[in-house]
């Protein structure tokens, strides 16, 4: 056997026995690791157990509190954007009367209340529709009565002569009558962006 492979061979038994060395130590180190973990956790434990029930009583109160605050803040800000919403849309139907499309919309309601309530009417309107009102029911060839007696933002109410039956179709009535699915439909598009 040469020198040269006696070096190779003593080499490669220093290598192996760095190996072996390098095995054992990191399992030493891993068993030290865990140890620490088990130790840190049981003293977490002791500390936690240490807590009086009240005091755990009240950091749970509290916590719930506070999330029943944000519960409330987050259904009280959803709610002023309902109301929001339906403020600007009492907006927008406030200004329908002077829309182009109103002569032809009052025309529609007139009709509607005639056939519900038949011909022999008191048609009761806003002191501002009376001359549109009077001219709808000309050109439809009813003999209604008007009288200036709503203040609303258009429409019209219909009664029987005899004042037993009254019907309303006011923009006012249409948009309280919708109110509730307006709200519905304005919470429920707020919930999906959440």
């Amino acid at each position: 056997m040469g020198l040269d492979e006696i070096l190779r061979a003593l080499e490669k038994e220093a290598q192996e026995e760095e190996r072996r060395i390098l095995a054992e130590a990191q399992a030493t180190a891993q068993r030290i690791l865990a140890a620490a973990q088990e130790r840190g956790q049981r003293i977490r434990e002791e500390q936690r157990e240490r807590i009086p029930p009240e005091l755990q009583a009240e950091a749970a109160r509290l916590i719930n509190q506070g999330r029943l605050r944000r519960l409330g803040m987050l259904a009280e800000a959803r709610e002023t954007l309902v109301n929001e919403a339906l403020a600007q849309a009492e907006g927008e139907f406030s200004r329908l009367r002077s829309q182009a499309e109103y002569p032809a919309l009052l025309r529609q309601w007139t009709q509607e209340l005639a056939e519900e309530l038949g011909t022999d009417l008191v048609m009761e309107a806003d002191a501002e529709d009376v001359p549109l009102l009077e001219g709808i029911l000309r050109d439809m060839g009813l003999k209604a009565t008007v009288e200036p007696s709503l203040n609303c933002n258009g429409g019209l109410a219909a009664r029987t002569r005899d004042g037993r039956i009254r019907a309303i179709n006011t923009i006012d009535s249409r948009l309280e009558r919708a109110r509730p699915f307006l709200r519905q439909e304005v919470a429920g598009i707020l919930a999906a962006t959440d």
